[in-house]
């Protein structure tokens, strides 16, 4: 069991290297990203603002949480949360044929496929497989808390 929750600790370290990968281009480049945004077609003008302005802090305070393993199960959530926007965003790009940029990580435009798709699907079930780890990890550590007394 160990070696499981060893494992699901590195996968979170790389979810969290990944979130604080892709916050880095949209921080330095929030135009370009809001160009992104709209690209896909799905939010206005208003909303497309608020996403912008808080998707890629949501991105770095989760990137850095995970990898200091400060508040985990928090961070995981809000990662699954961002995952399961992320794959409904491209699923919904790919399904009405729009040829646009992932804009996941800036810089070189990588086109929304069902390749990223698949990486961000597989993102989604690593994140909510650790999350359920951490939480069951959490519940164990507090049963033997309350024996101990």
């Amino acid at each position: 069991m160990k070696r499981f929750s060893f494992i699901t600790d590195v996968f979170a370290m790389a979810v969290g290297f990944i979130f604080l990968a892709a916050s880095w281009h949209k921080l330095v480049f929030p135009y370009e990203f809001l160009s992104g945004v709209y690209a896909y077609e799905i939010v206005g003008p208003g909303l497309g603002a608020y996403v912008v302005v808080f998707l890629p802090w949501i991105e770095l305070i989760v990137g850095l949480s995970l990898l200091v393993g400060l508040f985990p199960q928090g961070a995981l959530a809000i990662a699954s949360g961002c995952c399961f926007a992320f794959v409904f965003v491209q699923a919904s790009a790919l399904s009405r044929g729009l040829s646009i940029s992932c804009g996941c990580f800036g810089g070189t435009p990588s086109p929304v496929t069902y390749a990223t798709l698949l990486r961000t699907v597989f993102l989604l079930c690593g994140s909510v497989g650790c999350l359920v780890v951490a939480i069951r990890k959490a519940h164990r550590c507090a049963e033997v808390a309350g024996q101990e007394r």
